[in-house]
């Protein structure tokens, strides 16, 4: 019916169609890029093709059935194929190439095939009712079959793995890893589904059915309960079922010559693409704009999607555009209520949710808060970048913004420039898809990630390649990123691993960090801290520390257990967001402090989210999706606010650097380049409304509401400060109000200039989040503190470090503060402890103050009497004691946050936490709360501050108006402003309002004389000091030329604006002043300076009083460097006058204005020498030092004794706090010439030169840093410092055995110490004994595996284990490893064995005995080197030579090497040599018959591949080097590795029948026995039982050598070995002679030579016409009951030459001689049951003996797996064996085996009495499969009866082949027995 309300575009004619198989097109699957398809078809092929050009690719062949199925893995690494016999196939995704060979495992068809999301596993289903899941590692089968009833016709993994859908007779629902049975979906009308499809979001599965109903039904997988009515349309088998990756169209391919293309939101039918066969495979192109299918038409068709259903918005986005309209949102879809009232108006009060129709595809969630919203659709881009040929993957942006790169999947680079869009370069080098780009925070580095696993860094500037391309991943690299500050690399790869790089060297840093899963991308946080990792695992989201590669935590969601494709931080860290995959395709937000998901998820995408971006002002968040949209969200409310709609996948993007464009690229081949609309670039504004609250404090404390009054709320802030590139946490402003300085999560603190905003300094040490700072009250000092818990001093002046980092308490610092006379600090820490440090030590003095709780804020009382402590209560303190004086405690509240004081100290303010978010005021004489709390915050108060005048309080809270906290709040030194500062990143400057601010406090001081009260009584000279500052001010004026405006401004109208004390004071001066002063020539300086007459005269050109007023002038400079130029022009204005030479006319200066003209000149240099010193100028402040000292007279120098050491030392802080720093920022050089420098002023402390030897070390100066360390033991021989920088030197000069002594020295001096933390630092440290066990053990563990007596080849001499340890004992190696493992973190086992597996490598011989070979006996004692070089000497020494120029210390030869006369070491040394060879880093195969001028095919036929031990001596080794006669490479190939060269292992493997892969990597063990012993055939040795003992390393077993013994009983022990243990009866396969030891064995490894015969198989199809016959003439009991005879039988037994063997038995009826030829006589022969046939033989058929033609009993006739492994004994086989159960159903039910071997040679026909019971039809299709196998040619044994019951086997010269005379003569092949054969 929905076909006629609905025309359906009906498509005959497909785009193309993909011709090549030779019979019907089964199965298909395209590639995750959408490049390629495989396809899978009855011809028992499969072809891999290009799907952009059509052709095929590779043709892959393995098969010997149809191929029914095929799965290619998400990562498209791996492809599976299975086939109608039930077996698989896995191939290299890339090549085409198998992974492994035809493993069988089910019993008949496998029909489907799936991987699981993350690659791991496969899952196949197969028509014997079991689904198998498989390991992608091993490819070996996990766990038991899943029993599913029924055929499996489908198997699917939903997207998120975490359940399996089976097709069977019912539809089955499992458990992915546990495959525990959660649902079984039933239908009505139809007893099995045929194939299964997920959409993308998991959400729903849809099943096809067969004939009786060929409908599509819809399930929800939250319910498991069908989903409205099915949806109709074909008319027979759905052989298949897509849906594309958007999930809005679903195909489905039919028996009825139909693919149909549906849309799930009404479920009609929209297109039908007509063929001429029946459709049997269906899928969607990778980009969803095709359809393929494949069937009978032998060929696969490309269909083309209507335009219509491409142009159809996906579900997500069917939503309304007009706001005003209403919705109602219902079960996913969303009903415009207008519209339904207008047209049904009578109806629609009745109308209810319930009365809509359920939609197949649930919409996500976004759809119903967009229904509320409108946001802009945007589908045309301002410009596109094209140029790329293939898939864009990767796009960064310059941080200038001005350029662009791009990668690509057509393997190359791209460098743009964004202005213009022109490609400025095409960076190529890449071999494989460019996966990851990245570009450095600097600019000058790219780096670029292919699918091969290779990286290249490119110079940013120009794009050429730093280095070419390296390989380090084993999987493509999915994701890079550069640290924030470029000196590491991230990479992430598919292999499941992350490695670090160091920009520097482009060398890989320490290990990989194993992530579990496929990596999809890795993100650096703004700080560096962090590296957060998204994976496909269970681990989802790992956060890793990524200096110490500690996982810090994982991110994990409840719905998905990968929730992270793609990630992103926000700038200030603060937020994590995470994009997840097509299971799960929402963003999630994360709390970087928590760890902890922030509110709902983001949901809008319809497919997994590939890529997620925030703007610089972190105020959107771009999205990017395989469901064609670019989403741009709103931060703030987190919805979105467009969409940028492109055609293909979007797999890339990245902001502008100004944030008003996005970047994207993807399927499309290009990068489309879209405006963000112009309502959201008005937002794009980060909002100012920061939380911070000012109060005024009241006279009287009231509760003022904040209802009932007007606050002015400020949007804009005056300035911000930016810089910090992480949070704020602290702020301080400097006593004088000029500067300030702040501390951040980027681990600085940034020194700022308050009047310009600028960054004086940045001030760097700290090694994480630096949460707290302080200012001394002078300015002169800084203080921080970290998480760490460490604690920094520094210099207020300069900024420079005064400490290195100082750790002393365990956790973060949380907050300081200086006492108010700056001698003390105190530190507050989350370790509950509180410290108090002298500022003079930087020590600890007394024990900490234990607070019962995490410290928040730390402060002293204005006086310094009292320390303030907020934690889990207020403690007050005695700031000198330490005695608690009082606890403040809340009713409320457990916690206070923040604490501040009054100027006067008669208050404290404390402000409260999130759950008492207000502030309180407690009065200091009582220590009890004033009035009621102040209210008005919401959260956590994270400061509080008071204004310099105590009439303001500031507050900061969490409960921020914007998206961001404040944490750090104070006042401007004039109270006029407040800066504040949090996840901001940056500090802003708010103005305080004017009504706010104290009276007067805005108004110009009037600093006239009338402000001096009349009452206060002065003599002259103090007034005029009062004075001195306006007087100061004037002159400054005056010396700069610019006195006329302070003239006009100062000069007293009238008598009366002058004080009486002055005017008095002024006549008596007049009157006794010197004749010469009161004459002066120009009075008019004076007349004008404020506060004195025109008596006073004084010349500004007079050079004492000029230099005594600029130094005034320094003294008041409110800058270092202003105040330097003062005192040196000062100095520059007098010479040097002692204080005798003062003439008297200056003593009036001293009288009058207090004027010390004495000591000026000394007081204007030393003035100079500290200014010039403050201002960090060091090098001029000592000139100026030694300037003054050089022309000082011996007084002079003498009064400045003090002053000069003081000096001296001071500069030597500066220089040794300038190298500290230097040192800190590894710049070694400049550390080194600062250390001098402090050490030439006579600073020479040991701490001095234990920092220089540190630089030296550094610089690798090692004997001058072992000057420098010796200096250091000789100022304090007690300290174990200098001998650990004396370990240190020595260790780097190489001089070992020093070091070594050195450092057990400072082992001696740290046990000796009485101090608790240097005794704790002993326990870094580890005794030389634990370090020789340590290395011992790891050396016994290594020579396990080595021979145990070989050459040392620098030596020449032969050694036992024992001289070996002493070998390396004595060795550089040795003594390196000793030097350098002094700490418990060196003591690293894998570095031991790194340094110990180096020195043990060994190289073995393999040659050809020949003439004389030196025996033990001729080496044993002697020098190898310094024999007679003749015959095997010569050679031996060739050979130790070689191993020794090619790095190896050891060597071993088969000649000298074992003491040929201990059978114990004879015997130990056959059996171990293959693990030898195995071991060995080299194996050095000598030629001596191959001569250098030799051509390839010298090695096939040289006499060393004729021999038996040369087998094993190059299948074992790793590396292998063929040698010439004259000691020459073979065929001059100098690769490392022979077996690497391709020529030279053709050549082997064609003169050795070997094939490729066992010649590289052979694996000892049972497996293909036959083969094995095929190889040995043709090889000769000269003991004959050599030829069974060079084997044993072989097939991996340990036999007694028992040489003497005879050849046959030494192969029949071997062979009975390998039956006996593996239950593989190949071994009997061999024509010949028979062997003594058992005649079902040869006399002679020749035997094997000839390939056993090939006999005729059956395809599928012939065994089911064989069984369709049985059918109803075998009875079902009969065939039944020799199947479970069959199964239950027992693998071959082997023991005491006797061998069991398993039988189908026919007795031999007539024998009849036909003829005679070169002695051997063929037989006519006639068995009981089969078709007649001839033996030929040399023996003579016994005429009275009975005889038998047996079957060897084989388990693989049973089409089940073969349990017996290689490395499992029979009896293992038995006691694993089928449960015991009565259930003769059952396919592993009956007898055990065990039982039937009790009654060997006993008739197992006569059980059937105890085989009861109904029979399956299952059961009856089982066994007559077995039926019609026995009825194939088979290989039987003639059997001879001996006298005792027993057989013998009689040989013969060809294989006899027999076949049984009629199948369903099922009675003549019951004889089945259990042979014993002698």
């Amino acid at each position: 019916m929905a076909e006629v309300v609905q025309p359906i575009i009906r498509v005959t004619a497909p785009l193309r169609p993909f011709k090549d198989h030779e019979n019907t097109v089964l199965e298909l699957a395209v590639f995750p890029d959408g490049h390629r398809m495989v396809t899978g078809s009855m011809d028992k092929t499969l072809r891999l093709w290009d799907l952009k050009d059509g052709v095929t690719l590779k043709k892959m062949e393995g098969h010997q059935a149809a191929v029914k199925a095929v799965a290619v893995s998400r990562d498209g690494q791996l492809i599976a194929s299975g086939d109608e016999n039930g077996q698989l196939i896995a191939w290299n995704g890339d090549t085409g190439e198998p992974l492994i060979q035809p493993i069988k495992v089910h019993s008949t068809w496998i029909r489907s095939l799936d991987f699981s999301p993350d690659g791991s596993a496969l899952a196949s289903g197969s028509w014997d009712k079991t689904a198998e899941l498989w390991s992608t590692k091993t490819w070996k089968v996990q766990g038991s079959s899943i029993i599913c009833g029924g055929e499996v016709n489908c198997v699917r993994y939903s997207p998120s793995g975490e359940l399996l859908a089976i097709a069977s007779t019912n539809l089955i629902i499992c458990n992915s890893r546990t495959k525990e049975r959660i649902a079984t979906l039933k239908t009505a009308t139809s007893p099995c589904a045929f194939s299964l499809a997920w959409t993308p979001n998991g959400a729903r599965l849809l099943t096809a059915g067969t004939i009786t109903d060929p409908t599509i039904r819809e399930w929800d997988s939250s319910t498991w309960k069908q989903v409205g009515d099915p949806w109709t349309g074909h008319s027979d088998y759905i052989h298949g079922i897509a849906v594309n990756r958007t999930g809005t169209l679903v195909a489905s391919a039919c028996k009825d010559n139909h693919t149909r293309l549906w849309r799930p939101s009404d479920r009609r039918t929209i297109a039908l693409f007509k063929d001429t066969h029946e459709v049997c495979c269906v899928t969607f192109s990778a980009d969803g704009t095709r359809v393929l299918g494949g069937g009978r038409n032998m060929m696969v068709k490309e269909w083309a999607v209507p335009e219509t259903a491409l142009l159809e918005a996906p579900p997500e986005e069917q939503v309304s555009e007009a706001s005003s309209r209403r919705f109602l949102v219902h079960s996913s879809c969303t009903v415009n209520l207008d519209f339904y009232a207008q047209a049904h108006d009578s109806d629609f009060k009745a109308f209810t949710a319930s009365s809509l129709p359920p939609l197949s595809i649930p919409l996500p969630s976004i759809a119903m808060a967009e229904t509320s919203q409108a946001f802009t659709r945007v589908t045309t881009p301002i410009r596109a970048f094209k140029d790329h040929k293939e898939t864009v993957h990767a796009v960064a942006v310059f941080p200038d913004g001005h350029r662009m790169v791009t990668g690509s999947y057509d393997n190359m680079v791209h460098l743009w420039d964004l202005k213009n869009g022109v490609l400025l370069k095409k960076m190529e080098g890449h071999r494989g898809w460019v996966w990851a780009v990245a570009v450095s925070r600097d600019g000058r580095f790219i780096a670029s990630g292919d699918d091969n696993g290779e990286l290249i860094a490119w110079h940013g500037d120009t794009g050429e390649p730093l280095i070419q391309a390296v390989k380090v991943h084993c999987g493509k690299i999915r994701s890079l990123d550069f640290s924030p500050d470029g000196t590491m690399l991230a990479t992430g790869s598919g292999d499941r691993t992350t490695e670090l790089w160091s920009t520097e060297t482009w060398k890989v840093q320490g290990n990989p960090i194993n992530c579990g899963g496929m990596i999809y991308c890795v993100r650096f946080s703004p700080s560096g801290e962090h590296l957060a990792i998204s994976t496909h695992s269970d681990k989802d989201i790992l956060i890793y520390n990524p200096h110490t590669r500690e996982c810090i935590t994982n991110l994990k969601t409840a719905s998905s257990p990968t929730a992270g494709c793609s990630l992103a931080w926000m700038p200030d860290g603060t937020r994590l967001f995470s994009g997840g995959p097509v299971s799960d395709p929402n963003i999630r937000e994360w709390d970087t402090l928590t760890w902890k998901q922030v509110g709902d998820t983001w949901t809008g995408h319809a497919h997994c989210i590939n890529v997620i971006a925030v703007n610089p002002h972190a105020t959107f968040i771009a999205s990017g999706s395989d469901d064609n949209t670019v989403r741009l969200w709103r931060l703030s409310d987190r919805r979105t606010i467009a969409i940028f709609k492109d055609t293909h996948e979007v797999y890339c993007g990245v902001f502008s650097t100004d944030g008003k464009r996005i970047l994207s690229g993807g399927t499309n081949m290009m990068i489309k380049d879209w405006a963000l609309p112009e309502d959201a670039l008005l937002e794009d504004i980060p909002k100012e409304q920061a939380a911070i609250m000012l109060r005024s404090i009241p006279s009287t404390s009231t509760t003022t509401a904040e209802a009932v009054q007007v606050i002015p709320r400020f949007a804009g802030a005056r300035r911000a400060f930016k810089e910090h590139t992480n949070t704020i946490f602290a702020v301080a402003v400097f006593p004088d109000g000029h500067r300030m300085v702040t501390t951040s999560m980027d681990q600085t603190l940034l020194l700022w200039n308050l009047k310009n905003g600028i960054v004086l300094k940045k001030m760097e040490g700290h090694q994480s989040t630096v949460r707290a700072v302080a200012i001394s009250g002078d300015g002169q000092l800084i203080a921080s503190g970290d998480e760490n818990g460490s604690l920094i001093a520094w210099l207020g002046g300069t900024g420079e470090p005064l400490t290195e980092a100082i750790q002393v308490h365990t956790t973060w610092i949380q907050s300081l503060d200086f006492s108010p006379d700056g001698t003390a600090l105190a530190s507050g820490s989350w370790d509950k402890t509180t410290e108090l440090w002298c500022t003079k030590t930087w020590q600890v003095p007394g024990n900490p103050i234990n607070c019962g709780g995490e410290v928040n804020c730390v402060r002293y009382s204005p006086s310094g009497e009292f320390l303030a402590i907020a934690g889990s209560d207020i403690l007050i303190c005695n700031a000198r004691t330490s005695v608690c004086i009082a606890t403040l405690k809340t009713a409320t509240s457990p916690w206070a946050y923040s604490l501040a004081w009054t100027p006067d100290g008669t208050r404290n303010f404390s402000g409260g936490t999130n759950s008492d978010p207000n502030v309180r005021e407690w009065d200091t004489s009582t220590w009890k709360q004033i009035g009621d709390h102040w209210s008005g915050h919401t959260d956590y108060i994270y400061a509080i501050a008071v204004n310099p005048a105590g009439t303001l309080v500031a507050s900061a809270c969490k409960d921020n108006h914007d998206p961001y906290e404040v944490y750090c709040a104070t006042f401007s030194t004039d109270g006029k402003h407040i800066f504040s500062g949090g996840r901001t990143m940056m500090i802003k400057e708010w103005d305080v309002p004017e009504d706010a601010l104290p009276e007067n406090t805005h108004k110009e001081e009037d600093t006239s004389l009338k402000e001096v009260p009349e009452e206060q009584t002065l003599n002259q000279a103090s007034f005029l000091r009062l004075s001195d500052l306006r007087y100061l001010t004037w002159c400054q004026h005056a010396l700069s030329g610019d006195a006329s405006k302070e003239q006009a401004a100062s000069k007293p109208t009238s008598s009366e604006d002058v004080p009486h004390e002055q005017t008095t004071n002024d006549h008596t001066l007049s009157e006794d002043a010197p004749e010469e002063q009161a004459t002066s020539k120009d009075p008019a300086l004076f007349d004008h300076a404020p506060g004195n007459q025109a008596n006073h005269d004084i010349r500004a050109q007079d050079s004492r009083s000029k230099a005594y007023l600029l130094t005034q002038l320094g003294i008041n400079a409110l800058d270092h460097n202003e105040a330097a130029a003062h005192f040196t022009a000062a100095v520059k204005t007098i010479p040097f006058l002692s204080e005798s030479a003062i003439h008297s006319k200056y003593v009036a200066f001293t009288v009058l204005f207090g004027w010390d003209l004495k000591s000026l000149w000394q007081t204007a240099n030393q003035k100079r020498c500290h200014a010039l010193l403050r201002a960090g100028r060091i090098t001029e402040a000592l000139e100026s030092y030694r300037y003054m000292m050089d022309i000082s007279d011996e007084t002079t120098k003498a009064n400045c004794l003090d002053w000069s050491t003081g000096f001296k030392q001071e500069c030597g802080v500066f220089y040794s706090a300038g190298g500290d720093a230097a040192l800190a920022a590894s710049s070694y050089d400049k550390a080194i010439e600062l250390y001098s420098a402090a050490i030439d002023l006579d600073f020479a402390r040991g701490i001095i030169f234990a920092k220089r030897s540190k630089a030296k070390l550094r610089t690798m100066l090692w004997e001058e840093a072992l000057l420098d360390a010796q200096k250091v033991i000789e100022l304090n021989t007690s300290s174990y410092l200098g001998y650990h920088l004396k370990h240190a030197a020595l260790h780097g000069a190489q001089r070992y055995d020093e070091a070594i002594e050195a450092f057990q020295i400072m082992l001696s001096r740290l046990d000796k110490t009485p101090d608790a933390q240097t005794q704790e630092l002993r326990q870094r440290y580890v005794s030389l004994s634990e370090v020789e066990v340590a290395v011992r053990k790891v050396a016994d563990v290594e020579l396990e595996n080595a021979p145990p007596r070989p050459i040392n080849t620098v030596t020449g001499r032969l050694c036992d284990r024992e001289a070996q340890i002493s070998a390396f004992k004595t060795s550089t190696e040795y003594m390196e490893l000793l030097s350098s493992t002094i700490e418990h973190a060196d003591l690293v086992i894998e570095r031991i064995k790194d340094v110990v597996e180096t020195y043990f490598r060994y190289a073995m011989l393999s040659h050809r005995w020949s003439g004389k070979e030196p025996l033990l006996q001729d080496v044993q004692d002697n020098v190898v080197y310094e024999l007679d070089p003749v015959g095997g000497i010569a050679k031996l020494q060739a050979f130790c030579e070689t191993a020794r120029d090619a790095g190896h210390v050891w060597a071993w030869s088969d000649t000298c090497c074992i003491d040929k006369n201990n059978n114990l070491e004879v015997q130990e040394s056959v059996n171990t040599m293959f693990v030898w060879y195995g071991h060995s880093a080299l194996t050095i195969v000598y030629l001596s018959d191959v001569s250098p001028s030799s051509k390839a095919g010298a090695l096939a036929r040289s006499a060393w591949n004729k021999r038996g031990w040369t087998v094993q001596e190059f299948l074992a080794p790793k590396i292998v080097l063929f040698y010439q006669e004259d000691w020459t490479l073979y065929l001059g190939d100098c690769s490392p590795n022979h077996k690497d060269s391709v020529a030279i292992m053709q050549e082997l493997g064609y003169a050795t029948g070997i094939d490729a892969r066992a010649l590289v990597a052979f694996r000892p063990g049972m497996r293909g026995a036959r083969e094995k012993l095929q190889w040995a055939s043709m090889r000769i040795t000269t003991l004959q039982e050599d030829m069974a003992y060079s084997l044993f390393g072989i097939f991996g077993v340990h036999l007694p050598v028992i040489y003497a013994e005879k050849k046959q009983n030494a192969l029949g022990r071997l062979l009975q070995e390998i039956v006996a243990r593996s239950g593989d009866i190949s071994a009997l396969d061999w024509v010949g002679k028979s062997s003594e030891f058992n005649s079902c064995l040869p006399a002679d490894i020749s035997s094997y030579k000839a390939l056993p015969s090939t006999l005729p198989s059956l395809s599928e199809g012939q065994i089911e016409t064989s069984i369709t016959s049985l059918r109803h003439v075998v009875a079902v009991d009969v065939a039944s009951k020799l199947y479970n005879i069959l199964d239950n039988l027992s693998v071959p037994r082997f023991a005491n030459c006797r061998l069991q063997l398993p039988c189908l038995v026919f007795p031999v009826t007539e024998i009849r001689r036909s003829r005679a030829r070169d002695q051997k006589v063929t037989f006519e022969v006639k068995a009981n049951g089969l078709i007649d046939l001839s033996i030929i033989t040399e023996d003579k058929l016994p005429a009275r003996q009975t005889l038998l033609l047996v079957y060897p009993w084989n388990r693989y006739l049973l089409e089940q797996p073969n349990s017996a492994d290689d490395a499992q004994s029979v009896e293992d086989y038995l006691m694993a064996g089928a449960p015991d159960t009565d259930d003769p159903s059952d396919s592993g039910s009956g007898w055990r085996a065990s039982r039937l071997i009790d009654r060997v040679r006993q008739p197992v026909g006569a059980f059937f009495g105890s085989f009861t019971g109904p029979v399956d039809s299952e059961s009856h299709l089982r066994a007559l499969r077995v039926i019609v196998r026995l009825g194939q040619p088979f290989r039987a044994f003639l059997l001879a009866q001996q006298r005792g019951g027993e057989y013998k086997r009689i040989a013969s010269d060809h294989d006899i082949i027999a076949q049984v005379q009629d199948m369903t003569s099922v009675r003549k092949m019951m004889d089945v027995r259990i042979m014993e054969i002698l």
